[in-house]
């Protein structure tokens, strides 16, 4: 079974939202079943993706399903088998965390009891590794005590591990087996004795250990941040509270905690009003920064959302809007990149649970609990997990070139053209093919070139360029056609200037070499039409314009 990454150029000139019930991109990995609180997991080792999730096999049983996959920009490459990190257990939580061990390759942290037989001692946190073939070794009983393992992580040789609920914010070394009752850290009576949520591990490039979770103790109820001691789990300073995330929308599924060079919670904001309208990034000392507005939507900022950071220290914020899952990828904080629509599964939207992310490479692969109604369910909601890979937008630059264009009539004299001046972004080695295609359509917003699509983008199209092969050895500055259409002509907004009638345009421009990334430039002009040409039949059809 294969996904289909998002590609560049598709993603550069989506406009709206997909057909409702339309997937391109999204990719079923699991059975349905019947719990909207099912939370996927994901990890990664060497190139290999899992995702994990509970399913109820019987009344009685439950089971931790896994599926390997492996991923590019091009497509995710879904394993053959589900594997069972845990079958057939008395109970299951429906929060999981990978963790990537000491030693290497993949480790995963739940909460469960195995049976009803009251001498089995698998029962509590425990842990397990994933084999090289993907089928996964016998548990290690962590902690006596229940609780879902809502994070795990390593910082400083330790695989630390956190639960939550009515008992507080429990930290636990992984490495070490731990009495019923008994853990390393408790967090939550810093503020309130109850009651502590979802917490979030992070480790910065410093080596720093850093946790964020919800409280809804009395007067102290947010997000709070807080930095650990990486040996011993204990406070290494005082949590701080991150501005205006008591909405309770916070205490769900949504919040994530990412961590680069520093870290950043991202989270439904809640201002005075009470409203959580935008969904934002902000670290102590910071200001919350706008990542989406959701203003309007029937989704509460925050109920659902996921955050990674690349690589190269870029932050990919994902969520559920309310009508369709979106993506951005912006800077350090998450600001500043723009908002692609990522669709949603088929079936018949019935709305989103929760989503996890992860950046590999340069994409972010994000698994969703997500609710429909699939034909043959009749009217009944069902879950699944779906899986997706998102490539960033293509980049888009200010082409160089003369802002008006003058139309002019083709070589047969029936039909229309203009000339585009194109800089090439590298010159076409004498061995190196390269290739250009082009669209021109009208405008009607300011000139904007930092998102796409753009605003002012119109749907209507007056001509397309093919895409043609640059010739090899061409110099940096090349000069090419695109035929405009006649009844698309007469339908675009003229106004006059002069002895001219002019139309706003915007003229988009790809570029691909061998061995690159398509680049898309955009030029914001004006296309030309003189009076008297027209008036004189020189450009003949064309009189509708006047």
């Amino acid at each position: 079974m294969r996904i289909a990454a998002v590609a560049a150029t598709l993603v550069a000139l989506a406009v709206g939202a997909p057909a409702a019930g339309a997937d391109t991109t999204w990719t079923k990995v699991s059975t349905d079943y019947d719990a909207n609180i099912v939370v996927p997991s994901l990890g990664l080792v060497g190139s290999t993706v899992v995702v994990a999730w509970t399913l109820e096999t019987s009344p009685l049983t439950q089971d931790i399903d896994t599926v390997s996959f492996t991923t590019s920009p091009t497509q995710d490459v879904i394993g053959p088998a589900t594997s069972k990190a845990a079958e057939a257990w008395a109970s299951l939580g429906y929060v999981h965390s990978f963790f990537t061990p000491p030693g290497g390759g993949l480790g995963l942290a739940y909460g469960g009891i195995h049976s009803t037989n009251s001498t089995d001692p698998l029962i509590g946190v425990v842990t397990t590794l994933r084999n090289p073939d993907g089928s996964w070794a016998a548990p290690f009983v962590v902690s006596g005590s229940s609780g879902d393992p809502w994070t795990a992580t390593v910082a400083g040789g330790i695989p630390w591990i956190a639960t939550s609920g009515t008992v507080g914010i429990e930290l636990f070394n992984g490495a070490v087996a731990h009495a019923a009752g008994a853990f390393d850290q408790n967090l939550q009576p810093q503020i309130g004795n109850c009651c502590g949520y979802e917490p979030r591990f992070g480790v910065d490039a410093a080596g720093h250990l850093w946790i964020a979770w919800y409280s809804n103790a009395t007067g102290a109820s947010g997000y709070y941040v807080q930095q650990l001691d990486p040996a011993t789990g204990a406070p290494a300073a005082a949590p701080v509270q991150a501005p205006n995330s008591e909405s309770s929308n916070n205490n769900s599924f949504g919040a994530a905690l990412s961590c680069a060079a520093t870290c950043r919670l991202v989270y439904g904001n809640s201002p005075a009003g009470g409203s959580t309208d935008t969904i934002v990034s902000w670290w102590p000392g910071d200001t919350p920064v706008t990542i989406a507005n959701l203003a309007g939507t029937s989704q509460g900022a925050g109920r659902v959302l996921t955050s990674a950071y690349r690589a190269d220290g870029r932050l990919w914020v994902a969520w559920w809007d309310g009508t369709t899952y979106r993506a951005t990828l912006g800077d350090a904080r998450g600001a500043g990149g723009e908002a692609q629509d990522i669709g949603m599964p088929k079936g018949a939207p019935s709305g989103a649970y929760a989503l996890r992310g992860m950046a590999v490479g340069d994409n972010l692969v994000l698994a969703t609990n997500y609710s429909y109604k699939p034909p043959s369910s009749g009217d009944k909601n069902l879950f699944a997990v779906f899986v997706n890979t998102i490539a960033p937008p293509a980049p888009v630059t200010k082409a160089p070139g003369p802002r008006d264009v003058t139309l002019q009539t083709s070589p047969s004299g029936k039909g229309f053209r203009i000339q585009v001046q194109y800089t090439l972004p590298q010159a076409c080695g004498a061995t190196t093919p390269c290739t250009l295609r082009g669209e021109l359509r009208t405008r009607a917003g300011r000139r904007l070139y930092a998102a796409t699509p753009l605003p002012g983008d119109t749907k209507l199209v007056l001509g397309t360029r093919a895409k043609f092969a640059v010739p090899k050895g061409a110099k940096r500055k090349i000069r090419f056609f695109i035929t405009v259409s006649k009844s698309q002509l007469l339908k675009a907004p003229f106004s006059t200037e002069g002895a001219s009638r002019v139309a706003e345009t915007r003229l988009r421009v790809w570029y691909t070499a061998k061995g690159s990334k398509e680049a898309l430039s955009v030029r914001d002009g004006r296309i030309k039409v003189s009076i008297a040409r027209i008036r004189s039949g020189a450009l003949p059809g064309l009189s509708g314009i006047l």
